[in-house]
């Protein structure tokens, strides 16, 4: 939902500003990916970010499955890059 606009896009860093988002996998499923946690500041920044994936059934309400991903922040980005 225009997590920083165009240039958040151009520069990547559109994650740094999303809390939660839906998509549709590849196998007709919805996905709902929500970061726990949020640091409310840069992804890179974190120790670590946590996402809890939920998948649910092609109606969108019957949940097939849960996961957690927990990513170290620092490899969001690359080592002394900026934008």
């Amino acid at each position: 939902m225009n997590a920083g606009g165009k240039k958040a896009v151009l520069w990547g860093t559109a994650l740094d500003n999303l809390a939660s988002w839906r998509m549709v996998t590849p196998q007709a499923e919805w996905l709902e990916v929500t970061r726990i946690g949020h640091n409310l500041g840069k992804i890179h920044d974190a120790e670590s970010a946590l996402f809890e994936l939920q998948y649910y059934a092609a109606d969108g309400k019957t949940k097939l499955r849960t996961e957690r991903l927990d990513i170290p922040g620092r490899t969001f980005r690359k080592e002394g890059l900026g934008k």
